[in-house]
Protein backbone atom coordinates (compact mmCIF):
# COMPACT_ATOMS: atom_id res chain seq x y z
CA UNK A 1 0.00 0.00 0.00
CA UNK A 2 1.40 3.62 -0.69
CA UNK A 3 1.39 5.87 2.22
CA UNK A 4 1.05 9.38 2.75
CA UNK A 5 2.42 11.85 0.78
CA UNK A 6 3.87 14.75 2.68
CA UNK A 7 3.49 18.27 1.95
CA UNK A 8 4.78 21.49 3.88
CA UNK A 9 2.14 24.12 3.56
CA UNK A 10 1.23 27.80 4.43
CA UNK A 11 -2.04 29.18 5.70
CA UNK A 12 -2.92 32.19 2.83
CA UNK A 13 -4.46 35.60 3.33
CA UNK A 14 -4.10 36.61 -0.25
CA UNK A 15 -6.38 35.81 -2.27
CA UNK A 16 -7.82 37.35 -5.88
CA UNK A 17 -5.61 39.07 -8.13
CA UNK A 18 -2.76 39.22 -5.65
CA UNK A 19 -2.94 35.49 -6.40
CA UNK A 20 -0.77 36.40 -9.64
CA UNK A 21 2.32 37.68 -7.51
CA UNK A 22 2.84 34.53 -5.22
CA UNK A 23 2.93 32.60 -8.72
CA UNK A 24 5.90 35.22 -9.84
CA UNK A 25 7.33 33.94 -6.74
CA UNK A 26 7.30 30.71 -7.40
CA UNK A 27 4.57 29.74 -5.33
CA UNK A 28 0.97 27.89 -6.16
CA UNK A 29 -1.92 28.93 -4.56
CA UNK A 30 -4.32 26.25 -3.26
CA UNK A 31 -7.55 25.19 -1.23
CA UNK A 32 -8.16 22.61 1.28
CA UNK A 33 -12.32 22.40 1.87
CA UNK A 34 -14.30 19.38 2.95
CA UNK A 35 -17.42 18.46 4.82
CA UNK A 36 -17.80 20.15 8.47
CA UNK A 37 -14.91 22.72 7.94
CA UNK A 38 -14.55 26.09 6.34
CA UNK A 39 -12.20 26.00 3.69
CA UNK A 40 -9.03 27.07 4.34
CA UNK A 41 -6.67 29.29 1.34
CA UNK A 42 -2.62 27.82 1.58
CA UNK A 43 0.43 28.30 -0.28
CA UNK A 44 2.54 25.81 -1.83
CA UNK A 45 6.33 26.17 -2.85
CA UNK A 46 6.21 25.26 -6.69
CA UNK A 47 8.48 22.19 -6.59
CA UNK A 48 6.74 20.65 -3.98
CA UNK A 49 3.32 21.37 -4.89
CA UNK A 50 4.39 19.83 -8.76
CA UNK A 51 6.33 16.48 -6.45
CA UNK A 52 2.68 16.53 -4.51
CA UNK A 53 1.01 16.21 -8.56
CA UNK A 54 3.44 13.61 -9.78
CA UNK A 55 3.46 11.24 -6.63
CA UNK A 56 -0.14 11.67 -5.49
CA UNK A 57 -2.46 13.00 -8.03
CA UNK A 58 -6.14 11.83 -6.95
CA UNK A 59 -5.44 8.53 -6.17
CA UNK A 60 -3.09 8.47 -2.91
CA UNK A 61 -3.64 10.76 0.69
CA UNK A 62 -1.64 13.86 1.37
CA UNK A 63 -0.94 14.49 4.62
CA UNK A 64 -0.50 18.48 4.65
CA UNK A 65 1.16 19.84 7.21
CA UNK A 66 -0.07 23.47 8.49
CA UNK A 67 1.78 25.84 11.28
CA UNK A 68 -1.54 25.10 13.05
CA UNK A 69 -2.57 21.50 12.04
CA UNK A 70 -1.80 18.76 10.06
CA UNK A 71 -4.64 17.40 7.03
CA UNK A 72 -5.21 14.05 5.66
CA UNK A 73 -6.55 15.12 1.85
CA UNK A 74 -7.28 13.62 -1.54
CA UNK A 75 -6.33 16.13 -4.45
CA UNK A 76 -9.47 16.96 -6.03
CA UNK A 77 -8.38 18.73 -9.15
CA UNK A 78 -5.42 20.42 -10.72
CA UNK A 79 -5.53 23.70 -12.55
CA UNK A 80 -2.48 23.76 -15.60
CA UNK A 81 -1.71 26.86 -17.65
CA UNK A 82 -3.13 25.60 -21.17
CA UNK A 83 -0.24 27.39 -22.61
CA UNK A 84 2.51 27.15 -20.32
CA UNK A 85 1.57 24.12 -19.42
CA UNK A 86 2.64 24.72 -15.29
CA UNK A 87 0.40 23.99 -12.43
CA UNK A 88 -1.48 27.04 -11.57
CA UNK A 89 -3.60 25.89 -8.55
CA UNK A 90 -4.58 23.09 -5.97
CA UNK A 91 -7.82 21.93 -4.82
CA UNK A 92 -7.86 19.21 -1.75
CA UNK A 93 -10.63 17.47 -0.58
CA UNK A 94 -10.16 17.07 3.36
CA UNK A 95 -10.81 13.41 4.45
CA UNK A 96 -10.56 11.25 7.83
CA UNK A 97 -8.21 8.53 8.03
CA UNK A 98 -10.87 5.85 9.21
CA UNK A 99 -13.55 6.55 6.40
CA UNK A 100 -13.39 5.00 2.98
CA UNK A 101 -12.45 7.18 0.09
CA UNK A 102 -12.71 6.80 -3.74
CA UNK A 103 -10.29 6.90 -5.87
CA UNK A 104 -8.81 6.27 -9.81
CA UNK A 105 -5.27 4.38 -9.53
CA UNK A 106 -3.79 2.87 -12.43
CA UNK A 107 -3.77 -0.79 -13.85
CA UNK A 108 -0.92 -2.66 -14.67
CA UNK A 109 -0.43 -5.70 -16.26
CA UNK A 110 1.85 -8.21 -14.93
CA UNK A 111 5.44 -9.20 -17.15
CA UNK A 112 3.85 -6.75 -19.56
CA UNK A 113 6.69 -6.28 -22.67
CA UNK A 114 7.72 -9.72 -21.45
CA UNK A 115 4.11 -11.64 -22.04
CA UNK A 116 4.10 -15.02 -23.98
CA UNK A 117 1.37 -13.51 -26.15
CA UNK A 118 4.47 -10.31 -27.13
CA UNK A 119 7.17 -13.35 -27.01
CA UNK A 120 5.00 -14.66 -30.01
CA UNK A 121 4.71 -11.49 -32.00
CA UNK A 122 1.46 -10.75 -30.71
CA UNK A 123 0.12 -7.08 -29.37
CA UNK A 124 -1.26 -6.07 -25.93
CA UNK A 125 -4.22 -2.67 -26.05
CA UNK A 126 -5.01 -1.53 -23.10
CA UNK A 127 -8.58 -0.36 -22.87
CA UNK A 128 -8.57 1.17 -19.53
CA UNK A 129 -5.80 2.77 -17.42
CA UNK A 130 -7.65 2.89 -14.65
CA UNK A 131 -9.49 1.58 -11.91
CA UNK A 132 -11.94 3.35 -9.17
CA UNK A 133 -11.45 1.63 -6.01
CA UNK A 134 -12.60 2.35 -2.03
CA UNK A 135 -10.84 1.71 0.44
CA UNK A 136 -9.00 3.66 3.66
CA UNK A 137 -6.65 6.76 2.80
CA UNK A 138 -3.27 4.26 4.19
CA UNK A 139 -4.41 1.40 2.30
CA UNK A 140 -5.17 2.87 -1.25
CA UNK A 141 -2.62 0.96 -3.37
CA UNK A 142 -0.09 2.72 -5.55
CA UNK A 143 -1.63 1.07 -8.92
CA UNK A 144 -3.64 -2.49 -9.11
CA UNK A 145 -2.52 -5.70 -11.65
CA UNK A 146 -4.20 -7.95 -14.21
CA UNK A 147 -2.58 -11.18 -14.56
CA UNK A 148 -0.23 -11.66 -17.51
CA UNK A 149 0.90 -14.51 -17.54
CA UNK A 150 -2.83 -15.40 -19.06
CA UNK A 151 -2.28 -14.00 -22.08
CA UNK A 152 -1.17 -16.43 -24.86
CA UNK A 153 -3.08 -16.55 -28.22
CA UNK A 154 -5.19 -13.55 -30.32
CA UNK A 155 -8.77 -12.97 -28.77
CA UNK A 156 -7.29 -13.65 -25.04
CA UNK A 157 -8.29 -10.85 -22.37
CA UNK A 158 -8.21 -9.74 -19.17
CA UNK A 159 -11.41 -7.71 -17.56
CA UNK A 160 -11.87 -5.67 -14.11
CA UNK A 161 -12.99 -8.98 -12.76
CA UNK A 162 -9.10 -10.56 -13.08
CA UNK A 163 -7.76 -8.12 -10.80
CA UNK A 164 -7.76 -9.42 -7.31
CA UNK A 165 -7.55 -6.82 -4.88
CA UNK A 166 -6.21 -6.92 -0.81
CA UNK A 167 -9.11 -7.31 0.98
CA UNK A 168 -9.38 -3.92 3.01
CA UNK A 169 -9.76 -2.78 -1.26
CA UNK A 170 -13.20 -2.58 -2.87
CA UNK A 171 -13.52 -2.56 -6.82
CA UNK A 172 -15.82 -0.44 -7.94
CA UNK A 173 -15.25 -0.14 -11.67
CA UNK A 174 -17.62 -2.78 -13.94
CA UNK A 175 -16.36 -6.33 -13.44
CA UNK A 176 -17.15 -6.98 -16.90
CA UNK A 177 -15.13 -3.79 -18.02
CA UNK A 178 -12.31 -5.48 -20.49
CA UNK A 179 -8.80 -4.01 -19.20
CA UNK A 180 -6.25 -5.66 -21.90
CA UNK A 181 -6.58 -7.53 -25.09
CA UNK A 182 -4.17 -9.76 -27.32
CA UNK A 183 -4.63 -9.06 -31.18
CA UNK A 184 -2.55 -10.22 -34.08
CA UNK A 185 -0.66 -7.17 -35.69
CA UNK A 186 -2.57 -7.72 -38.93
CA UNK A 187 -5.90 -7.98 -37.04
CA UNK A 188 -4.92 -4.36 -35.39
CA UNK A 189 -3.86 -2.79 -38.84
CA UNK A 190 -6.93 -3.75 -40.39
CA UNK A 191 -8.88 -2.79 -37.64
CA UNK A 192 -7.32 0.92 -37.31
CA UNK A 193 -7.59 1.31 -41.37
CA UNK A 194 -11.12 0.28 -40.94
CA UNK A 195 -11.49 3.19 -38.49
CA UNK A 196 -9.79 5.35 -40.10
CA UNK A 197 -12.08 5.05 -43.17
CA UNK A 198 -15.08 5.58 -41.93
CA UNK A 199 -13.81 8.96 -40.17
CA UNK A 200 -12.69 9.63 -43.74
CA UNK A 201 -16.11 9.26 -44.82
CA UNK A 202 -18.47 10.80 -41.53
CA UNK A 203 -16.10 14.08 -42.46
CA UNK A 204 -16.61 13.42 -46.26
CA UNK A 205 -20.21 13.20 -45.42
CA UNK A 206 -20.13 16.27 -43.07
CA UNK A 207 -18.26 18.52 -46.34
CA UNK A 208 -21.35 17.60 -48.50
CA UNK A 209 -23.88 18.26 -46.78
CA UNK A 210 -22.27 22.18 -45.62
CA UNK A 211 -21.44 22.34 -49.37
CA UNK A 212 -25.02 22.05 -50.34
CA UNK A 213 -26.43 24.38 -48.11
CA UNK A 214 -25.52 27.85 -49.88
CA UNK A 215 -26.92 26.18 -53.23
CA UNK A 216 -30.34 25.31 -51.29
CA UNK A 217 -30.10 28.69 -50.09
CA UNK A 218 -29.76 30.42 -53.27
CA UNK A 219 -32.68 28.47 -54.63
CA UNK A 220 -34.19 29.53 -51.82
CA UNK A 221 -33.72 33.08 -52.35
CA UNK A 222 -34.08 33.37 -56.14
CA UNK A 223 -37.84 31.71 -55.40
CA UNK A 224 -38.85 34.07 -52.92
CA UNK A 225 -37.70 36.90 -55.48
CA UNK A 226 -39.68 35.45 -58.39
CA UNK A 227 -42.66 35.16 -55.82
CA UNK A 228 -42.33 38.83 -54.78
CA UNK A 229 -42.18 39.71 -58.25
CA UNK A 230 -45.63 38.10 -59.19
Amino acid sequence: MGEDVKLVAKERTVIGKGVKRLRREGFVPAIIYGDNMKSKAITLEKTEAVRVWRDAGRRRAVEIKLPTSNRIAMIASADFDPVKHKLRHLSFYAVKRNEKVQAQVPVKVVSEGQTEAEKAGLILLKNIETAEISALPKNLPEFMEVPGEKLVEPGDSLKMADIIPADDVEILSDPEQVVVTVYEPSALVAANEAAEEEKEAEEEGAETEEGDKPEEEERKSSNEQEAAKS
